[in-house]
């Protein structure tokens, strides 16, 4: 954790009220390379202060190592995130506390446009300048802010939706997948044998 926060973070997205799947995927990585996420989701609480017989305080180190991992936290999160959003955050004591504000602030306004966020999914078409990877990549992140509001597409719908959305050329693939045993059937499979196909 020696490298300044200013630093590593400068390639991720910055949050800036729309950007949160990208921004989070990012700032999420940084936070697990520095054992930091049980700070932020709020697993690990600041520890109760435990005290010997003479009243002194016996894990002084512990709670103060939770408290340098904390400041590291929010400096990681405050850094990621554009200035006007940083305002929601003045009165955030915790990295836990900012990251509840954030998530909070984004799923109210991702729950109020649900039906915006159903209607870019299924109306999304491939792009003629996109591979196969950036298509999976895109229909995998709708379906993913989706999961995020509280409306989820099963593998099955996100796997129909690429299939359905391909050109003609790529029409084979479908029967192809078809001849895969159901139970056999993952995102992960999927994408190697288009990748392969492609």
């Amino acid at each position: 954790m020696e490298n300044s926060p200013t630093r590593e973070t400068d390639h991720v997205v910055k949050f800036n009220g729309k950007t949160f799947p990208l921004w989070k995927f990012g700032c999420w990585l940084k936070l697990e390379q520095h054992n930091l996420v049980t700070i932020v989701n709020g697993t690990e609480p600041l520890p109760e202060q435990i005290l010997n017989e003479d009243g002194e305080v016996i894990n002084l180190e512990d709670i103060q190592d939770w408290m340098g991992r904390d400041i590291i936290a929010r400096n990681y999160l405050v850094r990621t995130i554009e200035h006007q959003q940083q305002r929601t955050l003045i009165n955030c004591r915790t990295a836990h506390e900012m990251w509840t504000r954030i998530s909070a602030q984004h799923l109210q306004n991702a729950a109020e446009n649900q039906h915006v966020l159903q209607h870019r999914f299924y109306e999304y078409q491939y792009q003629p300048n996109h591979r196969i990877m950036s298509h999976i990549t895109e229909i995998e992140t709708l379906a993913s802010q989706l999961s995020d509001v509280g409306a989820p597409m099963t593998e099955i719908q996100i796997m129909t939706k690429i299939i359905c959305t391909l050109p003609p050329s790529y029409r084979n693939f479908s029967t192809v997948w078809d001849s895969v045993p159901v139970n056999e059937r993952t995102i992960a499979l999927f994408t190697s044998r288009f990748l392969k196909e492609e």
